[in-house]
């Protein structure tokens, strides 16, 4: 559109009426993951951003690859703080970085239902009506002028018509509209004048059903019956997505790193993931729901249809995982594979199933790639390289032409080998070594050149 459209999920930590409300969770998920998942799947925004002072909020957006560029000051973080207040604090804090916005779109994080269509249309209204804002709107269910104000012992009309009210047919009224906060979007120079939403106001209209503010205990539970028996998956802004199950719950481990990028380039749909690890059940990581344990899933699941991922950096593990999955009797189970869309693999490169390609992974002229490999962030794979099921490529290794990686080695950060090197099954290759001798499997080589310091009998 030619515009700089910055948007900004705005999430204070206070909260008078709802305790932790931004992080409460609703149908299994912190309630801002819901704004963030509208707006990372918008295409209108230029920039995107959440504006708060709450650090857990802070975790949440960085998880879903969301920017933090600055923590909101106290003084902007009051509920007596206006909108105007901390919109104008977010726009000087950007210029500062030489960033200038032109529109502001306010997404805020009480209105799970809103989609990235919403977003979208907003901002197309008030570029192409060329209005001073745009703003959602839906309309009445109770009429103004059917309603009463009190005074002393008696109700007398909120607006006088001069009728009785026998007289006022709810057909004559004329149809209004109230603002529901799903999407506000502003031109950024109202800032400098005394109406933050201008005089021009375009509008685009949400249903009822889907205009819900939480912020009430009775909110929440309205929203919850929305998601679960009337909107479906509204919530999720591209049903069209590859479903997937995430196999593998360790929050500091590899499932944050996969997750991440899930996320971040908006690849699959994560329904959940699947670990043994019982304590995990029923909680959230990242914002996603452990579902319970693997085997319990698929025998609950034969006729599965979501992909599945395995995120785990234990070779043994990921065998492991790929043998049940693979041995479950399903022809429709399918082990997917993550790869960042900034990787480089050449067209002739053979890929198996369950590999991670992780970001400035370069992969060059056919090469062999077998299941469940993980290649790590900015590793080079040169041409006619064999890298068997379940290695471990760490980050920054560099493989010359025609190495041949075999089953479940692991290769540490940095490593590199020169032409024609043969590295053996299960071997552990340490960090920054230098490998120009073939490593037998089952050993243990460090060091510049590699030499081999410990060998296993194999297994």
């Amino acid at each position: 559109m030619g515009q700089n459209i910055l948007g900004i999920i705005p999430a204070r930590a206070g909260s008078k009426r709802i305790s932790r409300k931004n992080v409460k969770l609703l149908c299994g998920k912190p309630l801002i993951t819901y704004t963030f998942d509208a707006a990372t799947n918008s295409s209108a925004l230029s920039r995107l951003i959440v504006s708060t002072d709450d650090e857990e909020v802070i975790a949440l957006a960085r998880q879903q690859g969301i920017e933090v560029p600055f923590i909101r000051p106290a003084e902007f973080a009051t509920d007596t703080a206006t909108d105007k207040d901390w919109i104008t604090h977010a726009v000087k804090e950007l210029q500062k970085q030489g960033w200038n916005a032109d529109y502001v779109v306010i997404l805020r994080p009480t209105q799970p239902l809103r989609t990235a269509k919403d977003i979208d249309e907003a901002v197309k209204k008030i570029i192409g009506l060329d209005a001073d804002s745009a703003r959602s709107l839906t309309k009445v269910s109770a009429h103004p002028y059917w309603m009463k104000k009190l005074e002393g012992d008696f109700a007398l009309p909120f607006i006088d018509l001069g009728k009785p009210d026998e007289q006022l047919r709810s057909q004559d009224l004329p149809l209004l509209f109230r603002l529901n906060g799903v999407v506000d979007v502003i031109d950024v120079r109202n800032l400098q004048t005394n109406s933050l939403y201008g005089k021009k106001m375009a509008y685009m209209l949400i249903e009822e059903e889907r205009a819900v503010d939480i912020d009430t205990e009775e909110d929440f539970k309205k929203a919850e019956y929305l998601l679960k028996n009337y909107c479906g998956n509204n919530n999720s802004t591209n049903s069209s997505k590859q479903k997937i199950l995430l196999i593998g719950a360790r929050a500091d481990g590899h499932a944050g790193v996969v997750l991440n990028i899930i996320r971040q380039c908006r690849l699959y749909d994560v329904v959940g993931f699947l670990d043994d690890n019982e304590s995990l059940h029923g909680t959230m990581v990242y914002g996603v729901p452990v579902l319970g344990g693997i085997e319990h899933y698929l025998e609950r699941n034969p006729r599965s249809k979501e992909g599945f991922f395995i995120c785990s950096g234990d070779n043994d593990f990921r065998e492991k995982m790929y043998l049940l999955l693979n041995n479950n009797n399903n022809n429709n189970l399918k082990l997917i594979n993550v790869i960042h869309p900034s990787a480089k693999v050449a067209d002739n490169v053979h890929l198996g199933e369950g590999i991670f390609i992780g970001a400035n992974v370069v992969i060059t002229n056919n090469a062999t790639i077998g299941n469940g490999v993980l290649i790590n962030t900015a590793a080079t794979i040169d041409h006619d390289n064999i890298l068997e099921d379940f290695v471990n490529i760490c980050p920054g290794v560099h493989t010359s032409g025609r190495v041949h990686i075999k089953k479940s080695a692991f290769l540490g950060t940095g490593a590199a080998t020169i032409p024609d090197i043969t590295i053996g099954e299960r071997a552990i290759i340490g960090a920054g070594s230098v490998i120009i001798h073939d490593i037998p499997a089952y050993a243990t080589a460090v060091g510049v050149p590699a030499r081999v310091i410990k060998q296993k009998s194999e297994e």
